[in-house]
């Protein structure tokens, strides 16, 4: 069973796809985060935990306000993206910095040219 901080993980990789074409630093400038850094965290696996920065409630409760979703919509899982991004999610947990970028990366909807700052 998948727990709340893999379901979030998943669903911002589906609205990130779907409403910003897989263009993470797009949605980093529509959360209003001043580095698109932080979408990076929140997607891909900590060199140290091996594991995505959780996106705690009260994140979660912005997000869904500013891409226009009801509340607690980010908590339950919703599209086939973000089941088959689970798979990237899951892939990367438990591993070496290495092998969780490569894993996390290998089909990842959020390319890396997307999250340099521009």
């Amino acid at each position: 069973m998948k727990g709340i901080e893999e379901i979030r993980c998943e669903n911002l990789k589906a609205i990130i796809g779907e409403r910003f074409n897989g263009i993470a630093a797009h949605a980093a400038q529509s959360l209003g985060f001043k580095k698109p850094g932080l979408i990076y965290r929140l997607l891909n696996p900590d060199r140290k935990t091996g594991k995505p920065k959780p996106i705690g409630p009260k994140l979660a409760r912005k997000i869904e306000t500013v891409m226009g979703k009801p509340l607690n919509w980010l908590d339950t899982p919703h599209y086939r993206a973000a089941a088959q991004g689970s798979a990237r999610c899951r892939a990367t947990r438990g591993r070496g910095a290495a092998a969780g970028a490569a894993a996390a990366h290998a089909d990842h909807p959020v390319p890396h040219a997307a999250l340099a700052p521009q």
